[in-house]
C-alpha cells in the first residue's frame, strides 16, 4: 500500500505506546531538494500546531564537513546554510541535529534518544532492493510512528 497511495501514510508499529498528542516530530534529511520540498508543508504545519521540529542530518564518515578551526562558529553557520536551503521554516524554529555515520542506523536511535512522538520521512515509494533503507530500517526498527511522505504528490 505505502507504494501506492500517493498521500502521505502514518505506519504505527504494534508495540507503539499510545500517546494522545504529538508534541515532537523527527525530521531526518539527506541535504536534497526532492526530499526536503516533500517534507516541507510537514514541517510547516507541525510549527502551526506549536509542535517542535527536529531536524536531522547525518553526514557520511568520508564527507563530514571540517569543523575544526572554529567549531562555535562554523558549525551554527553550517546549520544556518542547511535550514536555509532545505527547510521550510526559519532556523529559529526547529532545532537541528547532526550525527556522523549512516542514516538507516542513525535515525531511528536518534528518535529514542530526543523522545520524538512522531518520524517524519520524505520518500519516493521505491522499495526496489537496494532503495530505500532508510524507510526500510525505520519501518523495521522503530517503536514510534513513521510518516511516509511521497516525494511526488499528486493533485489528485
Amino acid at each position: 500500500m505505502i507504494t501506492r497511495v500517493n498521500k502521505p501514510v502514518v505506519v504505527v508499529p504494534p508495540d507503539s505506546t499510545t500517546r494522545t498528542r504529538i508534541a515532537r516530530v523527527l525530521v531526518p534529511l539527506e541535504g536534497t531538494d526532492e526530499s526536503s520540498q516533500a517534507i516541507a508543508d510537514t514541517i510547516a504545519q507541525a510549527r502551526r500546531r506549536d509542535i517542535e521540529v527536529l531536524v536531522l542530518h547525518v553526514h557520511d564518515p568520508e564527507t563530514v564537513p571540517a569543523f575544526e578551526d572554529q567549531p562555535h562558529h562554523e558549525v551554527p553557520a553550517w546549520e544556518g546554510e542547511f535550514v536555509a536551503r532545505f527547510v521550510s521554516v526559519p532556523h529559529a524554529h526547529v532545532e537541528v541535529i547532526q550525527r556522523v555515520g549512516v542514516a538507516a542506523d542513525r535515525i531511528v536511535a536518534v528518535a529514542v534518544d530526543m523522545e520524538a512522538d512522531l518520524i517524519a520521512l520524505g520518500w519516493n515509494q521505491n522499495l526496489a532492493p537496494g532503495r530505500a533503507q532508510v524507510v526500510r530500517e525505520a519501518l523495521t526498527h522503530s517503536t514510534i510512528p513513521v510518516l511516509l511522505v511521497p516525494t511526488q504528490v499528486s493533485g489528485d
